[in-house]
């Protein structure tokens, strides 16, 4: 061990004749370990509700979504996904908002129109089936499926009709002040996703039922992707653009909800930056403790650069000092956040009501990213907190120093 080294760990832990520096080295060791602690628990507590907040919505959007935005265009998804491999399944959709009426119960609702055996691999949409069955083939009336929270409020069960208005066949119809014809849809199926906006506000019917419902001409107005790996989202985003033009729209899974994906990024920000001022008022507390020790230390630094000593190893005596208090503290705070991620998934220790929050518990996931950039930080500010003490060691006078020794 380098004598340095050996001298910052003897100057941390042996007592000191002032005891109120003691006092302030151990605070701030504790100061950095709950600050530490505490921004990795949170972080954790944010990455638990994001992947969970990505499973409900990843439960029915699609991975890749691409929309015809300019004129008419032909596109051939077979041709343009042979060569793909991270494509798993695809189907074309047309979709718009319309108008549902039952029992003189009006709502606008979004409409998917989608192929009937192509989106059981995009969408998985049978698995989340709770009355009725999967079933988008036309019949006599078009069918459609809805979500629970909808049939809940218009009152529906499988077997019971809908109306659906297009708002281009209100506006078309009310210049001519005659009421928009209504398209009357069977409920075939009633689906509980635990996604509130698609059990809510989302109505399922077959591709034609919906290209005639909005007037579409075009075969493919839209196509909705799933991937082998939701993770090339983005890349497969790039390739389709070059290959696409400027005749279509490609948006991922992440674009389509982007507003709230957004939103709890910057709550993240918020609560990272807050709670790093637990760490940065302890490092103010490393200043201090050094500041002092630097002072109560002069007569053993003059012996010791009498002894020979360069000023540059009295320099980095103090920086290795501030830097053992943050690696102690940051571990310490590892190891806090780990027990409390221990005692959250085997004990649940902050329960939450199911009925109203749809878990259990408060989620958590730790991320292998936080523990990096949170120590890191804690070091960074630890060493940077010990730089002016080790400055003033530098004007220590050797014969000053040990005058009276």
């Amino acid at each position: 061990m380098r004598i340095e080294k050996f001298i910052a760990l003897r100057y941390l832990f042996s007592r000191h004749r002032v005891n109120f520096i003691t006092i302030i080295s151990y605070l701030s060791i504790a100061g950095i370990a709950i600050g530490t602690g505490a921004l990795i628990v949170v972080l954790s507590v944010f990455n638990g509700f994001s992947s969970l907040v990505q499973s409900y919505l990843i439960g029915l959007d699609p991975h890749v979504r691409i929309t015809l935005t300019g004129d008419e265009s032909k596109i051939n998804p077979d041709s343009l996904f042979a060569e793909m491999s991270p494509v798993s399944g695809f189907t074309p959709i047309a979709s718009g908002k319309a108008i549902v009426t039952r029992n003189k119960v009006v709502r606008i609702v979004n409409v998917n129109g989608v192929d009937h055996e192509a989106a059981k691999g995009v969408y998985g949409l049978e698995e989340f089936i709770l009355y009725g069955n999967y079933d988008l083939k036309d019949n006599v009336y078009p069918k459609a499926m809805i979500g629970f929270l909808m049939a809940e409020r218009l009152q529906l069960l499988p077997g019971d009709t809908i109306q659906l208005v297009s708002p281009s066949d209100i506006k078309k119809f009310m210049s001519a002040l005659v009421f928009p014809p209504s398209r009357t849809f069977v409920i075939s199926g009633i689906f509980l996703s635990n996604n509130n906006d698609y059990d809510a506000n989302y109505i399922f019917t077959s591709l034609s039922s919906a290209r005639s419902l909005f007037g579409v001409r075009e075969e493919y107005p839209g196509i909705d992707i799933k991937l082998n790996d939701i993770n090339l989202a983005d890349q497969f985003k790039s390739e389709m653009e070059d290959k696409l033009g400027e005749n279509y729209q490609v948006e991922t899974w992440y674009d389509l909800h982007s507003d709230l994906y957004n939103v709890m990024q910057l709550e993240r920000w918020v609560a990272y930056i807050i709670l790093s001022l637990i760490i940065v008022v302890a490092t103010f507390n490393i200043l201090a403790s050094l500041s002092m020790t630097v002072i109560e230390k002069s007569s053993d630094l003059g012996t010791l650069k009498a002894l020979g000593l360069n000023d540059n190893s009295v320099y980095r005596i103090f920086i290795y000092q501030g830097l053992f208090v943050g690696v102690i503290g940051t571990f310490l705070g590892f190891v806090l956040s780990l027990a409390v991620y221990w005692l959250q998934v085997n004990y649940k220790f902050y329960p939450l009501d199911p009925l109203k929050y749809k878990i259990d518990a408060l989620p958590m996931l730790l991320s292998f990213y936080d523990f990096i950039t949170v120590g890191l930080a804690s070091l960074i500010l630890a060493t940077l907190a010990s730089v002016i003490p080790a400055r003033n060691s530098l004007k220590i006078k050797i014969l000053e120093a040990i005058r009276y020794e």
